[in-house]
C-alpha cells in the first residue's frame, strides 16, 4: 500500500485464494485486471497541498498555501501530475475498471459497486466472505494517515483561487473532461445523490463507470452536434465549390494524364509518409562522408544516444551500425530493450563491447525505456533513435560542431529522409526554418533528427512523459519551448525514418489522435476543431511545398 510493504510477493498473491486490495500510484507490471479510483484533480491537489503543509515543513520554507498549490498544479511528477497519471491508466491494455471516487463514497451501498466491478473483470467473488465489510474512513486514516487524508468532495471550490483553477484547467482539462468532470461546477452541485452505474467498453478493453446524468448530457451534446453537421451539409451542397469538387474534379482525373494526376496527388502534402518517387538507394552529397577536423577530439562534447527497442530483429542491427559507423570519439550509446523474444537479444550481444550499456528486461513501454536509458547517460548533448530508424553519415560530427559554435542554441533538428523495409528512400521532407507557432498545432519535427542539450532536458524535469505512447516527443518539444529553448532547423539530413507495416506509427489514428488532442488542449485550454488545426497546418505546408520546390530545382542544396 503506497510505500508500505506488500503482505506477500505479487506471485504469491496471484496464486492465493484470497482477494487483495492494494493502493498504489504505479501501474501493475503484468496484465492482471485492476481497478483505478480517480478523484477530481482539483480536490486531489488541494488535499495533497494540505498534506505537505502538515508533514513536510522543510518543503514549504516561506511559501504560502496558494504558492504550494500552484507548484503542484503545474508540476508533472507521479503524484501531482494528475492528468498524466489518469491518462496512463486509461491507456492500459489489460482489463481495467475506472471508478470515480465521488461516485463511490456517495453510493448508499458502495459494496455493490465493488462487486459490480469485480463481475466486469470476471473475478470470482465467491472467495469474498459475505460478512466482509469495506473499512470505514476513520479506521483507514488511523492506520495509514499518509494515504487516507481529510479531503472532502468540492473542497477546491473554497480553497483553490480562480487564477490557479484556470492554470489547472489548461494543464489538466483534457483528462478532467474525459473523466466527466465539469470546469465550473463541482460533482455535488449536479444535485444528484445516487447514480446508477453506466458502463463504457472501449476498443482497448477498458471499462469506465460514470454517472448516468453525465452520460445523458453527453448523448444530448452528440445529438446537437449531429444536427449542426446535417445543416452544414445541406448548405454545402448549395455552394459552387461543392459542385466543383464533386463533379468537376472526377472529370479532370479522367481527362488528365495519369502521370500528372499522380504527381499532383504526391505533391498535395509534402510532409506525408506516402511514396513521392520510385524507391532507390539513399543518395547523399560526398561531404556527408567527410569528417570536419576543425575541432579536436578532446574538445568535442559527449553525445548520449539511447535506442529503445522491442522485437525489432529485422532492423536493430542497421540502427546500431548507423550510429557506430559515425566514428564519433565521445559517444555514449545505450540500448534499452524491453525483453524482446524475436532474436533481438542475440544481435545485441554482438555489440556488448562497442556500446556503453545494453539492458534487456521488461519495461512499461517506449517512454519508460527512453527514461531508463537516459538515466545511464552522461553526455552534454542528447538524442534517442528508435530501433527501426537510422542515423545518416556524419550526423554526430555535424551536430557536435554546430552546438560548439552556437552556445545559445538548445535544440536542433533537420530535414528527413523516408525509407522502406529494404532501406531504400522513397520520399524526403524539406522543412522551412523553425516555426515556434506551428508546434501548438502539430509536430513536424522529425524525431530521429532531434538533438538537445542536457541543460534544457534537466530544466524540464529530465524525463519524457510516460503517460504518452506516441506523442512523447511532441510533449517534450512543447516543454522545451515553454522553458525558453532556442530551436534551429539545420540545413542538412541527419536521419532516416523507416516506414513499414509493423511499426508503431501505423496505430497513430487510435491512441495517437487522442494524445494529439490532449496536447492541443494544454496549448489552447479547449478542444480545438479540426478546421482550426487544418488552417494552421496548411499555412505551414504551403511553406514546406515552396522549400521543396526550391530544393527540387537545386536552388537549395542540403
Amino acid at each position: 500500500m503506497g510505500y508500505q510493504p506488500l503482505p506477500m510477493s505479487q506471485e504469491k498473491m496471484q496464486n492465493a485464494s484470497e482477494l487483495f486490495f492494494i493502493k498504489t500510484h504505479e501501474l501493475p507490471s503484468d496484465q492482471s485486471p485492476a481497478i483505478y479510483l480517480v478523484r477530481d484533480g482539483r480536490d486531489a491537489l488541494v488535499s495533497y497541498a494540505h498534506y505537505i503543509f502538515a508533514n513536510y515543513p522543510e518543503q514549504i520554507c516561506d511559501r504560502t498555501f496558494d504558492q504550494v498549490l500552484r507548484d503542484l498544479v503545474i508540476s508533472s511528477n507521479h503524484v501531482s501530475g494528475w492528468s498524466g497519471h489518469v491518462l496512463t491508466w486509461t491507456q492500459r491494455q489489460a482489463p481495467t475498471i475506472i471508478l470515480r471516487f465521488e461516485y463511490l463514497i456517495q453510493h448508499p451501498h458502495p459494496q455493490d459497486i465493488i462487486h459490480y466491478a469485480l463481475q466486469r473483470l470476471n473475478i470470482n467473488q465467491d472467495i469474498i466472505s459475505q460478512d466482509a465489510k469495506i473499512p470505514e474512513f476513520k479506521d483507514s486514516k488511523k492506520e495509514y494517515l499518509s494515504y487516507f487524508r481529510n479531503g472532502q468532495v468540492g473542497q477546491w471550490l473554497t480553497e483553490m483561487p480562480m487564477d490557479i483553477q484556470a492554470e489547472f484547467w489548461k494543464k489538466h482539462g483534457y483528462a478532467m473532461q474525459k473523466m466527466g468532470y465539469s470546469q465550473h461546477r463541482s460533482f455535488l452541485s449536479m444535485g444528484v445523490e445516487f447514480f446508477e452505474a453506466e458502463n463504457f467498453v472501449s476498443q482497448k478493453n477498458e471499462y469506465f463507470i460514470l454517472p448516468t446524468k453525465a452520460i445523458n448530457k453527453l448523448k444530448t451534446e452528440l445529438i446537437e452536434k449531429e444536427k449542426t453537421i446535417q445543416n452544414m451539409a445541406f448548405f454545402l451542397k448549395l455552394s459552387p465549390s461543392y459542385w466543383l469538387v464533386i463533379h468537376f474534379r472526377p472529370f479532370l482525373k479522367r481527362k488528365l494524364p495519369k502521370r500528372l494526376v499522380t504527381f499532383i496527388r504526391r505533391n498535395k502534402n509534402p510532409l506525408s509518409l506516402e511514396l513521392q518517387f520510385t524507391p532507390r538507394s539513399i543518395r547523399l552529397p560526398r561531404s556527408y562522408y567527410c569528417v570536419n577536423k576543425s575541432i579536436s577530439s578532446d574538445e568535442m562534447p559527449w553525445i548520449s544516444v539511447v535506442t529503445p527497442s522491442y522485437n525489432q530483429v529485422q532492423y536493430i542491427s542497421k540502427t546500431i551500425e548507423s550510429i557506430l559507423q559515425q566514428k564519433y570519439p565521445n559517444l555514449d550509446y545505450v540500448i534499452q530493450d524491453g525483453g524482446s523474444n524475436d532474436g533481438t537479444t542475440e544481435i545485441l550481444a554482438r555489440y556488448a563491447q562497442q556500446v556503453s550499456h545494453i539492458e534487456s528486461s521488461p519495461d512499461g513501454g517506449q517512454a519508460h525505456a527512453i527514461n531508463l536509458g537516459f538515466q545511464k547517460t552522461k553526455g552534454e548533448i542528447m538524442a534517442w533513435l528508435n530501433a527501426d530508424d537510422i542515423l545518416l553519415p556524419g550526423a554526430l560530427h555535424y551536430v557536435s560542431e554546430f552546438f560548439s559554435n552556437n552556445p545559445g542554441v538548445d535544440v536542433v533538428y533537420s530535414h528527413r529522409i523516408l525509407i522502406n523495409e529494404q532501406g531504400h528512400e522513397f520520399s524526403r521532407w524539406i522543412l522551412p526554418p523553425h516555426d515556434h507557432e506551428i508546434l501548438s498545432w502539430a509536430d513536424y519535427i522529425p524525431q530521429e533528427t532531434l538533438f538537445w542539450r542536457r541543460e534544457i532536458w534537466n530544466k524540464v524535469g529530465g524525463k519524457v512523459d510516460q503517460s504518452y505512447r506516441f506523442a512523447m516527443d511532441w510533449d517534450l518539444l512543447l516543454r522545451f519551448r515553454a522553458a525558453g529553448a532556442k530551436f534551429v532547423r539545420l540545413p542538412r539530413f541527419l536521419g532516416a525514418f523507416r516506414v513499414h507495416s509493423q511499426q508503431k506509427t501505423q496505430a497513430l489514428y487510435d491512441v495517437g489522435e487522442e494524445e494529439m488532442n490532449r496536447l492541443r488542449w494544454t496549448q489552447h485550454g479547449e478542444t480545438v476543431s479540426i478546421f482550426n488545426v487544418n488552417q494552421k497546418v496548411n499555412q505551414y505546408l504551403r511553406r514546406a511545398n515552396w522549400y521543396r520546390f526550391l530544393y527540387q530545382m537545386k536552388l537549395l542544396r542540403y
